[in-house]
């Protein structure tokens, strides 16, 4: 498993965010930053996994079928790999699964 790490970012509107400044979360490390009220940005270093056959970044998908299937796509060759389900016993929603980053499809 080959694996490379970036620096991403994600605006995003929320409604009871009523604050201008900064904030680091040290436990998630991630760093918030509200320039405006209602519309922090959040950075964010992000592992992305390589293709073993292409060499090209995999991305993250969730499948649903008989439930949820988790995976890493190869969006050049097509090469897929399973996701061990990262959640324990929850039951999550497709709104939770796109927040940890999975392209749902």
């Amino acid at each position: 498993m080959v694996t490379k790490k970036r620096l991403s970012a994600k605006l995003s509107f929320k409604w009871f965010d009523c604050w201008v400044g900064w904030y680091f979360d040290k436990v998630a490390r991630v760093l918030y930053v509200c320039l405006l009220p209602m519309l922090p940005i959040r950075f964010y270093i992000e592992s992305i996994r390589i293709c073993p056959e292409c060499g090209h970044p995999m991305r993250k998908v969730a499948v649903m079928d008989e439930g949820w299937s988790l995976d890493y796509e190869c969006p050049e060759c097509g090469e897929i790999q399973d996701i061990d389900w990262p959640f324990g016993e929850n039951l999550i929603s497709s709104r939770q699964l796109e927040d940890a980053g999975f392209e749902i499809v």
